[in-house]
Formats: structure tokens, sequence, C-alpha cells
């Protein structure tokens, strides 16, 4: 019986962690959805593909932390971690990706205006 509870202990904990992991990943999702323009098309495919890898990495890691037992307090402790993470440390992500964002995006529009990108583009 001890055991059953230190190793639902620790599926739990590990679990919250690729959670917040996962909610890492979604930043990269809204921020290339933000490339985008915010269309509808892109919005649905973006959120579509977010929800599938959301689904396979939780079932990937369920399989090899609990043997394939999908019990509610894995489902609990994947959502809390990814609700951790959008709720602390989003913003300062969010910000990080947006100034490499802008920070690429202004050396490429420096670039067009360029001889050198004139040669390569002809």
């Amino acid at each position: 019986m001890f055991y059953n509870s230190v190793n639902q202990l620790k599926v739990f904990a590990l679990l919250c962690l690729i959670g917040f992991i996962v909610g890492l990943i979604f930043e990269i999702f809204f921020i290339a959805r933000m490339i985008f323009k915010n269309k509808k098309i892109t919005n649905f495919v973006f959120d579509f593909c977010f929800v599938v890898l959301f689904a396979l990495v939780f079932f990937y890691f369920v399989n090899i932390l609990n043997f394939g037992v999908v019990r509610l307090y894995t489902i609990c402790a994947y959502v809390l971690g990814f609700v951790i993470e959008q709720s602390t440390i989003k913003n300062l992500v969010a910000k990080i990706f947006y100034k490499i964002y802008n920070g690429i995006s202004n050396m490429w529009t420096k670039f067009k205006t360029t001889k050198m990108f004139k040669i390569i583009f002809k």
C-alpha cells in the first residue's frame, strides 16, 4: 500500500511537470498564431494541432509512468501543471518570445533594404 501511495505521488509530480512543459509549448503555438495575423483557419489548425499534441503527450507519459492506467488524479495533475504555467510565467515567456520575434522581424526588414538581399533574391 505504501509503495502505491509513493508511486502515485511521483506520477502526480511528474505529470504536473510535464503539463507545465506543455504549457511552455503552448506559448510557441500562440506566437505562431500571432505571426499569421489571427486568421480563423490558421487559429483552428494551430488549436487542433495543440489539442492533439496535448492528448498524445498525456497518453504517452501515462503509458510510461503509470503503465497506461488513466485515473482522475493523472488528468488533474497534467491539467494542473498546464494551469500553473499559464497563471504564473505565461507573461514572462510571452514577452521573451515577442522580443525574439520583433528582433528577427526588424533584422529581416532591414536586410530587405540592402544590396545583398537584391543579389540573393533576384
